[in-house]
């Protein structure tokens, strides 16, 4: 053999005679799908399946599929979004965008809308996964029977209808992880330059999905190079297969340079950093391998209450292999040894992952270290906070291990049994893996939000999209304006909700301490700085303690708009067009805001901080004036603006006043004026402030003259 890149001549079938079977395992697959979800299929196109995690993540990932398709019908970015985290949007990149479900589903959601989109995705992931394994399998034990149960085990696991449960559509498509473990298996088995270039474009595939399953991705091809390796092969073999190999990673990292380059060069440690309790909680259990799944019908509830108690606030552990699944799992590795223990050795590897860094069993957290602990100092291994996610491939090795098990219980029964046989445990494993009742969950609406659609600006909600918050996206599906905040898995910050007082009363639905320049009626050239041109307060999410301080918001920075829309359920506030301007907030060292009608002031500490924002993206000539007086006497004020070298002025004393007024160049951006002046204890007992320079009424304008 002159190269190892050769054409695999193993004497199989010709494709045309392997054609027919894998369409009848196809067709198989979407028949359990539709009988599984079938209560469900009169809701197709206006609601999704799922238990209560989906009522929130599952329409995270309805966003995300319509983005998708947003985003390739506008050509944009499909990885940075301006829609949502106004006005500065926010990059996708670490986010499970699962952008192969959305290019896979785009045209049905451009046609018939996201929801359609979504749970057509969800029967693909069931189909799909189904083919894979039945490939993987077949392959291995060259038994159409056998690939189509092994398939199915995979398919429609407790694991893999717990994804659809929670809503969570990136890790529920199962098949491009499955469809790499083939495609690797059978570059090493019979290495060939197209099987590496499809190894390479199915991990990229596998990578778009999920990171989770790109890690799992990356681990099993570790192990699978060193399990597989010919290690009596010559050098020249060796060489050729690490050429292939290369190939392998050369091409992921190629298709996926628009997911890597933006990352490295704008590293996001927040996302990055686990949680070392959320790793823990969301590590498995030794127990939970063993009880059946939280989904079934009959005794599922029971599970529920065992495995609950140690994994507190998630659902993510109903890993349930079934106990059938599990003993012809056993027959396989036990009484096919030589053919299974690879594939005994990648379970075994896989199972003390999702372990976690801490072996658990049942209400006992034993000191044991064990292998996760090995990941978490490596380079982007932190996305792997969820130990027991490594379950998709322990499922997928089981149903291998199953099939083999099943070949060798169908060896030692006569040919005549081999029917009978299989119906009694295909009947099993349906019992066995018997779905829940799918709720149908239907997206919030309100006739009066078409009043949103087509409008310019961004729209301010209350409550606003933030964690678990996600009706506001439902919304902006319809309406496809930008929104403050957003739901994603890996939440960013939100600098608008800390820098601008205004817009963080709203975001957290209480009254504070606003620190604006004058009337709060002026709050509304924050609004128009901003471009928010709309503010929906949807009245039946608010929680009933914070709605008086929201009415109080309303009242207080809105108090001459009257709603375009109001009942029980929802008031929308259309604010009017106003220019886009500079405006000043007060920063640190300020005591409270004191008032009387027409009239505002603050008393200063011995250094406080003027906030001069400027919204637009080029310079904005501006005064600034300020109203000043001293405390008790006059004294001396050092004003600075930035780096500049400091102004000296000497403030008389009160009821006297000084009128500063400051021409400046504002640039984009926020800038800072400094005040610093000698203070005086406060004559009144009660309070005792350290006193300097009042600030009455102060304003920042366009410049009158150039």
């Amino acid at each position: 053999m002159s190269s190892l890149f050769v054409r695999d001549r193993s004497g199989r079938p010709p494709p045309s005679k392997r054609r027919l079977p894998l369409v009848l395992a196809g067709l198989l697959y979407l028949a359990l799908a539709l009988v599984m979800l079938s209560p469900f299929l009169p809701a197709f196109g206006w609601a999704i399946p799922g238990g209560v995690i989906a009522e929130v993540d599952g329409w995270q990932n309805v966003w995300h599929l319509w983005w998708a398709s947003h985003a390739l019908r506008n050509g944009l970015d499909p990885f940075f979004t301006p829609l949502l985290y106004h006005p500065g949007g926010v990059a996708l990149h670490l986010q499970p965008l699962n952008l192969s479900n959305g290019l896979l589903v785009a045209p049905v959601t451009l046609l018939w809308g996201p929801i359609a989109g979504y749970n057509l995705a969800v029967v693909l992931a069931f189909v799909l996964s189904g083919l894979a394994a039945y490939l993987l399998i077949f392959h291995l034990v060259d038994d159409v029977r056998l690939a189509l149960i092994g398939g199915a085990i995979f398919a429609f696991s407790p694991f893999h209808l717990t994804r659809l449960w929670d809503g969570q559509l990136e890790l529920l498509t199962l098949q491009w992880l499955a469809f790499y473990v083939l495609a690797l298996l059978r570059f090493l088995q019979a290495p060939s330059y197209l099987r590496a270039l499809l190894a390479g474009a199915l991990l990229a595939l596998t990578t778009y999905t999920s990171l989770y399953y790109a890690l799992a991705a990356g681990l099993y091809s570790l192990f699978a190079v060193l399990l597989w390796w010919p290690w009596r092969a010559t050098y020249a073999q060796w060489f050729q297969r690490l050429i292939g190999l290369l190939l392998v990673g050369v091409t992921a990292l190629v298709l996926l340079t628009p997911l890597l380059v933006p990352v490295l060069a704008s590293p996001q440690g927040a996302y990055l950093t686990p949680n070392p309790d959320e790793v823990l909680n969301r590590s498995a259990n030794l127990v939970d391998f063993f009880l059946p799944s939280y989904l079934h019908p009959l005794w599922g509830e029971l599970a529920w209450q065992r495995g609950s108690v140690w994994h507190p606030l998630t659902g993510d552990w109903n890993v349930a292999l079934g106990y059938l699944v599990l003993s012809l799992a056993f027959l396989g590795l036990v009484m096919t040894w030589r053919e299974t223990w690879r594939w005994t050795v990648l379970t075994g590897f896989f199972l003390l992952l999702t372990f976690g860094p801490v072996l658990q069993v049942g209400p006992l957290r034993l000191n044991l270290p064990l292998p996760y602990l090995l990941l978490e100092p490596l380079p982007g291994a932190a996305l792997g906070r969820r130990p027991l996610l490594f379950t998709a491939l322990i499922t997928l090795f089981m149903a291998i291990l199953a099939a083999y098990g099943l070949r060798w219980l169908l060896s030692r029964v006569a040919l005549r049994m081999h029917v009978p046989l299989l119906v009694l445990l295909v009947g099993l494993m349906i019992l066995e893996y018997a779905p829940p009742f799918w709720p149908r969950l239907e997206p919030v609406t309100h006739p009066a939000y078409a009043q949103l659609n087509a409008l310019p600006g961004a729209v301010l909600d209350v409550p606003p999209a933030s964690f678990k918050r996600v009706v506001p996206q439902q919304v902006q599906m319809s309406h496809e304006r930008p929104i403050l905040g957003g739901y994603l898995a890996r939440m960013p910050l939100v600098p608008l909700v800390e820098q601008i007082p205004v817009i963080r009363q709203f975001w957290y639905m209480q009254p504070d301490d606003a620190r604006l320049f004058g009337d709060p009626g002026e709050a509304l050239a924050i609004f128009q700085a901003y471009a928010f041109t709309s503010v929906v307060v949807r009245w039946d999410l608010v929680r009933p303690d914070l709605r008086p301080g929201v009415r109080a918001l309303l009242t207080t920075y809105l108090p001459d708009l009257a709603p375009t829309y109001h009942d029980d359920l929802l008031s929308i506030y259309t604010l009017p067009d106003g220019p886009r301007q500079p405006f000043g907030l007060y920063g640190e060292g300020w005591y409270p805001q004191e008032r009387t009608p027409g009239r505002a002031w603050r008393w200063m500490e011995g250094e406080a901080m003027l906030r001069l924002i400027n919204p637009l993206p080029m310079v904005q000539p501006v005064e600034l004036e300020l109203t000043m007086a001293s405390y008790a006497e006059p004294r001396d004020l050092q004003l600075r603006l930035a780096d500049t070298p400091a102004i000296s002025y000497t403030i008389p004393a009160q009821p006297r006043e000084q009128r500063v007024t400051l021409h400046l160049l504002l640039p984009p951006g926020e800038q800072h004026v400094f005040l610093t002046a000698p203070t005086t204890v406060e004559a009144d007992p009660r309070s005792q402030r350290a006193l300097s320079i009042v600030l009455l009424n102060p304003s920042l304008r366009p410049a009158s003259r150039p």
